[in-house]
């Protein structure tokens, strides 16, 4: 038994750019707010490439190597909620 505590984290900042970096051999897709601080959205893992950001959804939609394939994924800005 031990004693219940809450705590909260900060809030995923308001980024404005998306982009591709190169990490290893994998693509790795970033997003940056006006200061130019990144935050990793995508695993270094696999490839990730061509990030579209839809503003009405409320989300990223982006290619990614699943084996050898590509397919389509779509994410919350935050780099949350990956989905096939």
């Amino acid at each position: 038994m031990s004693t219940i505590s809450a705590f909260t984290t900060l809030q995923f900042p308001t980024t404005r750019y998306l982009f591709v970096k190169k990490i290893s051999d994998n693509n790795v897709i970033f997003a940056a707010d006006d200061a130019g601080k990144q935050y990793q959205l995508t695993s270094s893992d696999k490839n990730s490439w061509r990030p579209r950001r839809n503003n009405q959804a409320q989300k990223i939609a982006f290619i990614a190597t699943n084996g050898s394939q590509n397919d389509i994924y779509t994410m919350n800005f935050d780099g949350t909620g990956i989905k096939k």
